[in-house]
């Protein structure tokens, strides 16, 4: 696992749904968020991606809107359905918006890759993992203390 590893283990996860709901990834995950996930269609494992500073490179708000956006784009036109979903550090004073996308996990890490992204967060349908690098050795969150 990668030294960038305690940064993403931090994120605590925004949900752009009706209603809106918060996940904590340095949590277990809640029954009642496993619920919420549910009925936002995200029983299943599902795969979220941001778009956001690629390859590690903070990039100004307006860029990162721009990847954002043809990441959302791209989405659209090859049909995968996806739920927005911000990922924000605990003090809220960084946020990435990305996507929760049902999709194999070889497949998010590719699609995560194709974005210059080097994690992404997996559901398993019972908990989340961190996936940095590609999907060979995912880690459990939260982190192990």
């Amino acid at each position: 696992m990668s030294d960038r590893t305690p940064p993403y283990a931090e994120t605590i996860l925004d949900f752009h749904t009706q209603p809106p709901f918060t996940i904590d990834l340095r949590q277990p995950i809640a029954p009642r968020a496993i619920t919420r996930l549910g009925d936002a269609g995200l029983g299943e494992p599902f795969a979220v991606i941001t778009a956001c500073n690629p390859a590690g490179k903070l990039l100004d708000a307006e860029e990162n809107a721009r990847q954002t956006a043809r990441f959302e784009a791209l989405l659209r036109r090859i049909g995968i359905a996806f739920t927005r979903v911000d990922g924000c550090s605990p003090d809220r004073t960084h946020r990435e918006p990305g996507f929760a996308v049902r999709l194999p996990l070889e497949d998010a890490s590719a699609l995560a890759r194709r974005f210059g992204q080097d994690a992404l967060f997996w559901f398993d349908g019972e908990g989340f993992w961190l996936v940095v690098d590609g999907p060979d050795d995912p880690a459990p969150l939260p982190r192990r203390r």
